[in-house]
């Protein structure tokens, strides 16, 4: 089998996989929470997501390019300082975008503004290292952290530990499978990671390119709706 038939293939199943694996999670909370608390957590998640998008600035599709080129030069300084760039951005980025989004948002979600704040940024650098991951013709580790990893953590940890009809516990639950998703990319990307340490500033102007990328994103987002 070709490679390129192999790479679609398995992200295809990855796809696929995450696909069972979101369907299940919501039959198993639409029924444990009922139809009030469930409304509730997919609101808190999807502000955190939304956040999540706006913060990254379009740093995740220029992460794809900028990677690929800079590997394809051996240029491992330049690809670990513009990584660094696109973190410390991204993380500023979601931070704020999670304040504006919880200040906005309806009542009923203000007293969960910690944990929008805690999800946005880790969805943003989740999308960052999607990026970095593609970039590095790792795609299945581009997609397998928000598509299975974080869906699979959520759903140990309902079945283990319970959620006793908590919404509160299930945000709580669903925060900490974000975070353990994030952990993982983020080992695998960098124990593979075999480029030179040296030190070296980003490249001006990377904000800038990023731009086309985040209206592209911003655009399917509004088209979603």
């Amino acid at each position: 089998m070709g490679k390129i038939a192999h790479g679609s293939l398995a992200t295809f199943a990855v796809r696929l996989v995450g696909l069972g694996l979101g369907f299940l999670q919501t039959l198993i909370l639409a029924r444990l929470l009922g139809p009030e608390s469930y409304g509730q957590l997919v609101a808190v998640v999807s502000v955190a997501t939304l956040a999540g998008w706006i913060g990254v600035l379009g740093l995740n599709g220029l992460a794809v390019r900028e990677v690929a080129r800079l590997r394809l030069r051996d240029d491992g300084a330049a690809e670990k300082a513009f990584i660094r760039f696109a973190v410390l951005v991204t993380l500023a980025g979601a931070l704020i975008a999670a304040s504006l989004a919880t200040y906005f948002v309806h009542d009923s979600l203000q007293g969960n503004a910690f944990w929008i704040a805690l999800i946005a940024p880790t969805i943003a650098l989740m999308l960052v290292f999607r990026g970095v991951a593609a970039g590095r013709n790792r795609l299945i580790l581009s997609m397998a952290p928000l598509d299975v990893f974080r869906p699979a953590f959520f759903l140990v940890a309902i079945s283990l530990l319970g959620i006793a009809g908590s919404v509160q516990r299930a945000i709580a639950f669903n925060a900490v499978a974000f975070v353990l998703a994030l952990i993982v990319v983020t080992v695998l990307l960098w124990r593979s990671n075999t480029t030179r340490t040296k030190v070296t500033p980003p490249r001006a102007g990377l904000l800038k390119e990023a731009l086309p990328f985040f209206f592209q994103a911003s655009s399917s987002l509004y088209n979603l709706k």
